[in-house]
């Protein structure tokens, strides 16, 4: 007597599913590896905080900097936007309006810079591989059951 179909995972899907999960949580992982070690050839530089707004639930500050004799407007805090930011106040304390600060800048991108490189938030690393290891997981269960149907066909034949 025949399952129901329902009951019937294809190996398909397993497949589907472990490159989907395998692409996207992966491709994510070594996107963020990539810009963080990218990052530390950049080079240090002076900027001036030129505006600085504290709101609740958020924060902005622009910075100006020279790089090679042109003049750029910098906003971004930190590489990888993981990790705690720092408090509302802290902010107001350490980018007060004029101040020199000291920032990252990308040398084959100037536009690019930061004032921190940051680091890597590894339990959302550590939850992403978890997934990448579901998807390897489902690969292999996919090649497992690809297998026992081609047995399962020569024992019919």
């Amino acid at each position: 007597m025949r399952r129901p179909a329902y009951h019937d995972v294809s190996g398909r899907s397993y497949l589907a599913i472990a490159v989907l999960l395998i692409g996207f949580f992966g491709g994510g992982i070594l996107y963020r590896l990539f810009v963080f070690s990218a990052s530390a050839k950049w080079l240090e530089q002076a900027a001036v905080v030129s505006f600085v707004s504290v709101e609740p639930k958020s924060s902005i500050f622009l910075y100006r900097y020279e790089f090679e004799g042109r003049n750029y407007l910098g906003t971004r805090f930190r590489i990888l936007r993981e990790g705690s930011v720092p408090e509302g106040s802290e902010i107001r304390a350490r980018f007060e309006k004029g101040k020199t600060i000291s920032i990252l800048v990308n040398p084959r991108k100037p536009s690019q810079s930061t004032v921190e490189r940051g680091e890597i938030a590894f339990i959302s690393l550590g939850t992403e591989l978890l997934i990448v290891s579901i998807g390897l997981v489902l690969l292999i269960a996919n090649r497992v059951q690809v297998r026992k149907q081609k047995v399962r066909t020569r024992r019919i034949d």
